[in-house]
């Protein structure tokens, strides 16, 4: 584990006289990276259900497509979002005050310029949205995708404050933030409904959340570091972190493409409802997915501070190790998942659904191959070997359109869902593979080190999915004991194994040098 330091900085000293940020560990960053999983995804599981009932799985598909494509819009912000992390990790930890604030100066006016100009668009937008689903009025599609873009732009700002915050080292408390303002989106929706269950004041209530949230995130970030290191773009700054994020926002068009697709092609070819259902399968899988690379941020500064302190050589030193630890962590989550799917579903909605029991699934499976690469991608970051991913992103780009399109046309709601786990699985294995190229490191040490991961899961869904399958709950009330029941056995078998294995972070033993401090 990384332990705390202070980056005094006396090489090129602040010129405001703010102090140099003390840094959590890498240890306590992954935690806290926790908190707005937990909180968002934890909250939004525990509302599906009531906001499915009230507005109907058509217009809940209707907003699950709106969502979609104002995810589509956030590519226009050149990356710059996935740059701040990187960034301001390096020239904190170089003492470079100064340029470390106008890293966080460019993303905000970049970030601002694009909602700006969206919500100028959605007016025109409005029409062929309308026409395209039949929301019922122009009004309504305009209404939605204000609220849309709402979210989607208060959510930028606050990833991009509380990651300027991560590059500092410092990860609880923008991370308890972001926790507040994901929760706050979800139960905003609620209270808009309960109000009104009309699509429009869930919309607009959603939208609330997103913005008091905002103020959150800032005010989190303020209390956390008793100032906000903001400052001017320069040139030179703006130079870097564009060139750097249009490089990353490949990254970001293939996580949007493999993810917000076969929502929008199943909407517009299957209909609403078939959106609705891969939306509700497709949000299991992901937050499976988000627990699952938790330690993504957190492994991106770490590693982005070994390259800033000794090179390629510092970040390769550390690179299989982490791996193994990695994909034993990562993993666990999405295979939790499906070992109790069968007993989830119906305990999460109230009745078993089979189009729903589907996509989380076979998502599931394929999000546990992008998930073990976290260690892969972090360091690919933190030396700019980014040309490596860009490859892989495209190759999954490709291959979800390709592929997902005429599986719609040919298979339906089935079809697609398929072709999007495949598109992700083919994807992940061009990038390791090139990644490996880039790092210099044989790609039969990276199988060697994630096989155990894998044998472990193995193991634990052999004994724990015949228990959802011989009980076929089909109500709440009948599902608990063999989700809770799959739960355990899964999960007994699967730290054993794994913790057998050696692919399990080790609690650290008594016997340890005297002279050592305990981390």
């Amino acid at each position: 584990m990384a332990r705390s330091t202070v980056v005094t900085g006396d090489d090129n000293p602040d010129v405001t006289g703010s102090p140099p940020t003390q840094q959590h560990s890498l240890r306590a960053g992954t935690t806290a990276q926790m908190l707005p999983l937990v909180a968002g995804y934890g909250v939004n599981l525990l509302v599906t259900p009531f906001i499915v009932l009230r507005l109907g799985m058509h217009d809940y598909g209707i907003w699950s497509v709106t969502g979609a494509l104002a995810q589509y819009a956030a590519l226009f912000d050149l990356g710059v979002s996935r740059a701040v992390t990187r960034f301001v990790a390096l020239h904190h930890a170089r003492g470079e005050r100064r340029e470390e604030r106008a890293v966080l100066g460019v993303a905000l006016a970049v970030t601002a310029g694009l909602g700006a100009i969206l919500i100028a668009l959605c007016a025109l937008a409005a029409y062929a949205f309308e026409g395209s689903l039949h929301t019922g009025s122009v009004g309504l599609a305009r209404t939605l995708l204000l609220a849309a873009v709402v979210i989607l732009v208060t959510g930028m700002l606050a990833r991009v404050i509380a990651a300027a915050a991560f590059g500092r080292g410092r990860m609880i408390a923008g991370n308890a933030g972001l926790a507040v303002q994901t929760g706050l989106i979800a139960v905003g929706g609620v209270v808009g409904l309960i109000v009104e269950p009309e699509l429009a004041t869930f919309a607009v209530a959603s939208a609330l959340g997103g913005v008091i949230g905002l103020v959150v995130v800032i005010a989190a970030v303020l209390i956390d570091e008793r100032h906000f290191p903001l400052g001017l773009p320069t040139a030179e700054i703006t130079r870097d972190v564009i060139a750097f994020g249009l490089k990353g926002q490949v990254l970001g068009i293939g996580d949007i493409v493999l993810f917000q697709s076969p929502k929008l092609i199943l909407g517009f070819i299957v209909g609403p409802a078939a959106a609705g259902a891969y939306d509700l399968g497709s949000r299991l899988a992901l937050g499976a997915r988000a627990f699952g690379s938790i330690a993504s941020v957190a492994l991106t500064t770490h590693m982005t501070r070994r390259f800033a302190a000794g090179g390629d050589g510092a970040v390769r030193d550390a690179y299989l190790p982490l791996v193994r630890i990695n994909c034993g962590v990562s993993i666990f989550a999405p295979f939790l998942l499906v070992a109790t799917s069968v007993s989830a579903i119906p305990l999460w909605l109230g009745e078993p659904n089979s189009d729903v029991l589907w996509a989380a699934v076979i998502l599931s499976v394929a999000f546990t191959f992008n998930v073990a690469t976290g260690v892969s991608t972090a360091a690919t970051l933190a030396i700019d070997r980014m040309r490596m991913l860009i490859w892989s992103a495209v190759a999954s780009c490709v291959l979800a359109l390709v592929l997902a399109i005429p599986a719609g046309f040919l298979f339906g709601y089935h079809g697609v869902v398929v072709a999007a786990a495949a598109a992700v699985i083919l994807g992940v294995a061009v990038g390791v593979v090139l990644v490996h190229l880039a790092l210099d490191v044989p790609i039969r040490d990276y199988l060697t080190n994630v096989a155990p991961g894998y044998a472990a899961a193995a193991v634990g869904l052999i004994a724990s999915v015949p228990i959802g399958i011989l009980a076929q709950p089909t109500t709440r009330e009948t599902a608990i004991l063999p989700f809770l029941l799959s739960a355990a056995v899964f999960t007994t078998a699967y730290v054993a194994v794994a913790a057998a294995l050696k692919t399990l972070p080790q609690v650290r033993g008594r016997r340890q040098q005297p002279d050592r401090q305990p981390t």
